[in-house]
């Protein structure tokens, strides 16, 4: 696993994912994952050389992201982007849809014994603080 420093990105990606309930177009909405993916592909190619720029390369640091900036309407915007873009089938925001909403079913069934090191009533604090 390659070492990345997480202040060459995180607070970048993370304004662009909390700004998602504001923006009113599903294309602009698309935009913001699509910029938070390149943003995440570029800090792997300077960290580590040349990616290949696949899920495998960006999926778990975009969750990561997902994770951080803790998005109050989630699953709402990826219903809007969902109905209203058009060429959602088609091109590469498909395939970005497509993870996207892998993230997303990922948060949803995400459990205590997901995790490692820590422990059951750390995880239950801090769900509880959420």
């Amino acid at each position: 696993i390659p070492k990345i420093n997480l202040e060459t990105f995180l607070p970048t990606t993370l304004n662009y994912i909390q700004q998602l309930d504001d923006i009113k177009n599903p294309y602009e909405k698309m935009a913001v994952f699509t910029k938070v993916s390149e943003i995440i592909l570029n800090t792997l190619n300077f960290c580590v050389g040349k990616v290949e720029g696949g899920v495998d390369d960006t999926l778990p640091l975009l969750l990561f992201v997902i994770i951080k900036a803790q998005p109050k309407s989630f699953a709402s915007n990826m219903k809007f982007i969902e109905l209203y873009y058009n060429d959602l089938g088609h091109g590469p925001d498909s395939q970005r849809f497509a993870i996207l909403t892998a993230i997303q079913e990922r948060l949803l069934h995400f459990t205590h014994s997901d995790l490692v090191n820590v422990s059951e009533e750390e995880y239950r604090r801090n769900c509880d603080q959420q």
